[in-house]
C-alpha cells in the first residue's frame, strides 16, 4: 500500500494543506474529506478481509480432499 495519504490526522491535514497552499482549506471540508478517506481505507481493508477469507477456506477444503 502507498504512503501517500498518510494515516494519522494532523499529519494528514498538514499534508494537504502543504499540496495546496494557494487554496483555502476550512477546517470541516478538511475533516470531511479525512472522513472518506478513513471510510475509503476502511472498506478497503474489509474487501481483503474477504478475499484472504475466501482463500483460506479454498486451501481448507481442498486440503480436506487431498
Amino acid at each position: 500500500m502507498s504512503n501517500l495519504i498518510p494515516k494519522k490526522t494532523r499529519v494528514r491535514t498538514t499534508s494537504l494543506a502543504g499540496l495546496f497552499s494557494n487554496l483555502a482549506a476550512s477546517n470541516v471540508g478538511v475533516a470531511f474529506l479525512s472522513a472518506q478517506i478513513t471510510d475509503l481505507e476502511e472498506r478497503c481493508a474489509a474487501i481483503r478481509r474477504r478475499i484472504n477469507n475466501k482463500r483460506l477456506e479454498r486451501i481448507a477444503r481442498s486440503a480436506q480432499t487431498a
